[in-house]
């Protein structure tokens, strides 16, 4: 009972962890309050939670911070990039949906590639700010990256994005299920998930990374 107790006890770091996650949560979302730094603060979000799943970081306020302010100018374009790229798709598939009517094959096939084009967008998203938190690469090629990975790794970008999206069906459910999803997001909701999507992205982009020659 004393090692389970003790400051080296899996409990005792567990209950640290998920501290750490409900403080680095509300810091995300201070950061995010002006809404043009949503980018940069994504991106320090994750930042953290890489380093927590790698046992890199035990901080909260000093990494993120950090990562905020080399990301700062990045991160508001790739965010704004992020959101015209998204609004502009949903509305073509909106005005696309609307015109399907007619039922000629050429707005089917359109209206199948743009869906298409969504899907892929949701999924690239998944692995943007933890690419922006990990290397420096222009935004051109953090997109194109995110993208081939989000296909190259479907399984696991089917996983984070089921990640995802699950706590918003329930805002969409019923009004006491919505209740306890804005009280999940607030607590500790978008940190969580970010922690639960890296474990997946560290194992992905240890794929990617340079081995160290091992001496015999």
């Amino acid at each position: 009972m004393r090692s389970i107790f003790s400051p080296e006890g899996g409990l005792f770091r567990m209950t640290e962890r998920l501290g750490n996650l409900v403080l680095l949560n509300w810091l995300y979302l201070i950061f995010c309050i002006p809404i043009i730094t949503i980018g940069p603060a994504s991106a320090a979000l994750r930042y953290v939670t890489l380093k927590y799943v790698t046992n890199e970081e035990d901080r909260v306020l000093a990494p993120f911070l950090h990562s905020f302010r080399d990301n700062l100018k990045q991160g508001m374009a790739v965010g704004l990039l992020k959101l015209g790229i998204g609004i502009f798709l949903l509305l073509d598939l909106y005005y696309i949906w609307q015109i399907v009517g007619n039922g000629t094959i050429f707005n089917k096939v359109i209206l199948v590639v743009v869906a298409l084009c969504c899907v892929v967008y949701f999924m690239a998203g998944r692995y943007i700010y933890p690419l922006q938190a990990r290397y420096e690469n222009s935004i051109r090629l953090m997109l194109r990256t995110a993208a081939v990975l989000a296909i190259r790794h479907l399984p696991a970008t089917v996983c984070m994005s089921i990640i995802s999206f699950a706590p918003v069906l329930l805002l969409m459910y019923t009004l006491p299920s919505a209740m306890l999803a804005l009280t999940f997001y607030f607590f500790i909701g978008f940190a969580a998930i970010a922690y639960l999507q890296d474990k997946f992205i560290v194992r992905i982009f240890w794929q990617y990374t340079p081995r160290e020659p091992t001496e015999e």
